[in-house]
Parts: structure tokens; C-alpha cells; sequence
């Protein structure tokens, strides 16, 4: 029997090197589709590669883009991890499974990834800026800050690092550093809607409303159906004393994106300051009811019932805000207040 063997060898190494070479042909017809934009076809040819046992990685890689970009992000993971099997030195499979896992909110697998794609590439400026976006929604702002400034250091005309670099500067309470940023973003790419937004979250805090609201409304004007913008020209408005327009553009705002718990406290300080109080109870416990255990949110229901005379009401919530140790001072003054009006000397 011994034999027949080699004969059957090479008609099994012919078979497989036939089916590479298709497999290989396909792949070069995808790459070629995908070249010119044709997803569909791109798609069809790196399948019907990947099925002819086509172990290419780049194939597996590309097809997994196309999947993540047409809203199939479970089926990009997996092509990524197949890519990465294959080739577990190819740092764009590991940078792309991070973005991807960045945007599905799972941050720590997202890290894991990214960190990976830098162990293999160190110099990739993108993926540094990536880490530091990551670093700073799991709320390490130093990482975050260390990262984004690595990204810049590599590349220091990248307006979308510089936006980030603001944003971090601002949460960490720099805000001269977070202006310097986002001013050198829109100095490279002066039509981000983004940057304007942030540059006018900046100048608020910095007290200048009227560059405020001039950075805001550009933003809207690059990008009108932003409803964070809109929120927050909202609250520019309120800030500026006009309170018909902060209602206007606060209700636009919720009308973008109704499930905003943010907005929904805005508008009822809105109309508690228009003297609707009915509006501004509905408006406020609608906020709570998305989100329970905002202590602003408590509060200000515990002012409004206090205004509305419900004292029992106003004592339960500002109780329920006094627990955060960030509202705790403002609303042991509140809580004291009400407790005199109902009699009840001896709490505070």
C-alpha cells in the first residue's frame, strides 16, 4: 500500500495549490472593487476568497472594515480575531478591533487591543490619539493626557488630537491649555463642527459669553442637527438673560435627541425661570425618570416643590441630593430652609 501514496501527495498538493491560486485570484479582484468603491462586489470576492481557504489576513482585515462601516459590528469583530489568528503580528487587526471595540462601548476590551497595536507599532500616532480618547472615557486623564500628547509629539498637525488634547485639558480644569488646543485645532481645520462646539463650552466657563455663543452658532451653522449644540446654546441664551431664546433651541435640542436627561434639567430651569413651574416639574422628573440618581436634578425638584408649597416633596428630594458630595453644601442650606418652614427645628 505503501506505494500509492506518493501519487495521492501530489494530486492533494496539486488541489491545494489550485484552490490558493483562485483563492488568491479573488482576493486580487476584491482588493480591486474595494479600490474603486465597489463594496458590494469588494464583499462578494474576499467571501468567495476567505471560502476557497484563502488564509490571507489582509483579506479577513478588509473584509471586516466593510462590515464594521455597513453597521455589522459583530461580524467585524469576528473577521478581526480571524485576522489576528492568522497573523498575530499584524498591528492594523489589533488597531482596528480597538477602534471597533471603542465604539461599541467596551472600553476595557478596547484598551487591551489598542495597547497591542502599539506593543507592535509604537510609532502610530493615530493609535496613540485612539489610547488617549479610551485612557479618558475610563476616566484616567493623566494616561489620557500622556497618550495624546505622544500622538502630537508624532504628528503635531492633527486638528482631530488637538480637539481631544482640549477636551481632556478642560476636564482637568486647565482651561487656558484647553482654549490654546482647541484654538490650534480650527487653526488646522477651522470647519469642525466639533471643535467649535467645544471652543464654546470653553468660552463659557471662562465667563466670555459672547465668544460663546459666536463659537456655538458656527458650530450649528457647520452642523445644525447637533443636539448637544443646541443644548448648548440653550444654556448660553439662559446665561445672557434671554430665556425665550434658550427655550427655543433647549426644545430643538430634545427634539434631536429626546432621551437627554441633561436637556431635560436645562429645560426645566428654563421655565422654573419663566415662573412655569407646572412645565419645570414635568420637565425635571422627566430628567430622573432617565436618569435617577442625578443629585442637580434632585435638587432642583426640591426647589420647585418647595416654590409649589409641596414642602414634604421639596424635603424628600433635597434629602436625596444632600447624599452627593458635591451638591452637599448647597443643599444643606436648602434642606435647613425647608425644615424651618415646616417646623422641624432640630433636622438639618
Amino acid at each position: 500500500m505503501a506505494g500509492f501514496s506518493e501519487p495521492n501527495k501530489r494530486k492533494a498538493n496539486k488541489s491545494l495549490k489550485r484552490r490558493q491560486a483562485e483563492g488568491d485570484a479573488f482576493h486580487k479582484s476584491a482588493i480591486k472593487y474595494h479600490t474603486e468603491g465597489d463594496l458590494e462586489n469588494a464583499e462578494k470576492f474576499y467571501r468567495k476568497a476567505i471560502n476557497t481557504d484563502c488564509l490571507n489576513c489582509v483579506a479577513f482585515l478588509n473584509l471586516g472594515v466593510i462590515c464594521k462601516n455597513s453597521g455589522r459590528p459583530d461580524e467585524a469583530v469576528l473577521l478581526y480575531k480571524k485576522a489576528i489568528e492568522i497573523n498575530p503580528y499584524n498591528q492594523d487587526a489589533y488597531y482596528n478591533l480597538g477602534n471597533l471595540y471603542k465604539g461599541l462601548g467596551h472600553l476595557d476590551q478596547a484598551l487591551t487591543s489598542t495597547l497591542k497595536s502599539l506593543e507592535l507599532k509604537p510609532d502610530n500616532p493615530t493609535a496613540q490619539m485612539n489610547l488617549g480618547t479610551i485612557y479618558q472615557e475610563l476616566g484616567n486623564l493623566d494616561q489620557a493626557l500622556a497618550f495624546t500628547l505622544k500622538s502630537l509629539e508624532l504628528k503635531p498637525d492633527n486638528p482631530t488630537a488637538q480637539m481631544n488634547l482640549g477636551t481632556i485639558y478642560k476636564e482637568l480644569g486647565n482651561l487656558d491649555q484647553a482654549l490654546a488646543s482647541t484654538l490650534k485645532s480650527l487653526e488646522l481645520k477651522p470647519d469642525n463642527p466639533t471643535a467649535q462646539m467645544n471652543l464654546g463650552t470653553i468660552y463659557k466657563e471662562l465667563g466670555n459669553l459672547d465668544q460663546a455663543l459666536a463659537s456655538t452658532l458656527k458650530s450649528l451653522e457647520l452642523k445644525p442637527d447637533n443636539p448637544t449644540a443646541q443644548m448648548n446654546l440653550g444654556t448660553i441664551y439662559q446665561d445672557l438673560g434671554n430665556l425665550d431664546q434658550a427655550l427655543a433651541s433647549t426644545l430643538k435640542s430634545l427634539e434631536l435627541k429626546p432621551d437627554n436627561p441633561d436637556a431635560h434639567i436645562n429645560l426645566g430651569t428654563i421655565y422654573k425661570e419663566l415662573g412655569n413651574l407646572d412645565q419645570a416639574l414635568a420637565s425635571t422628573l422627566k430628567s430622573l425618570e432617565l436618569k435617577s440618581d442625578n443629585p442637580t436634578a434632585q435638587m432642583n425638584l426640591g426647589t420647585i416643590y418647595q416654590e409649589l408649597g409641596n414642602l414634604d416633596q421639596a424635603l424628600y428630594f433635597f434629602r436625596a441630593a444632600e447624599k452627593s458630595d458635591k451638591m452637599k453644601a448647597k443643599t444643606s442650606i436648602l434642606l435647613a430652609q425647608t425644615c424651618y418652614q415646616m417646623g422641624l427645628y432640630n433636622e438639618g
